[in-house]
């Protein structure tokens, strides 16, 4: 059984869209991904291919089995991890991954992303970050030179997986961003 307005709400909740970011993408509007969602609606197969695209999943894991989404989705759901920062530009927007307003941090988290693609990821000052571990279980830390300060103070609150990124690190992932753009 197809499931493909299951499928497609559930690959980009996994990406952190709303239904609005992702009919920009397509040029669409945000009630044609509502209806395709709600499986009122099918996309065509030119929209299929466009949503494959924006999403980065097969066709086959668009139009197939529900249940296998599912399963990615909670093991999306158990690996969290932070940047401890000391200080970044919060947008206001609560959900995990959206949160940094300014590029700097907003662009090295995409780059830690890509480094460390099994953790989804989110910017925190260390004043955050009690807060943050109370309400969700965070599975890797990796700590800025400029935050490293604040070391000692984590180990006595986090037990995972941590690290510090030495300055040199640092500068390239930096740097891995621009020579992108």
């Amino acid at each position: 059984m197809m499931n493909i307005g299951a499928n497609i709400q559930a690959y980009r909740k996994m990406k952190h869209m709303t239904q609005t970011d992702l009919a920009k993408r397509l040029h669409v509007s945000r009630q044609t991904i509502s209806k395709w969602e709600l499986d009122k609606s099918t996309p065509s197969i030119e929209y299929l291919v466009q949503l494959s695209q924006e999403l980065k999943v097969t066709l086959d894991q668009l139009i197939l089995n529900h249940t296998t989404i599912k399963n990615e989705v909670e093991e999306a759901k158990m690996k969290k991890a932070l940047l401890l920062v000391q200080n970044y530009k919060p947008s206001g927007d609560n959900t995990w991954g959206n949160e940094a307003k300014d590029y700097g941090t907003r662009d090295f988290l995409a780059n830690l992303a890509e480094k460390y693609a099994q953790y989804e990821w989110r910017a925190s000052t260390f004043k955050e970050l009690e807060a943050i571990l109370s309400t969700v279980q965070i599975d890797f830390i990796i700590v800025t030179p400029a935050a490293e300060r604040f070391l000692d103070r984590l180990r006595e609150t986090y037990h995972g997986e941590s690290r510090v990124l030495k300055s040199s690190e640092y500068a390239q992932i930096t740097l891995n961003h621009l020579l992108k753009k």
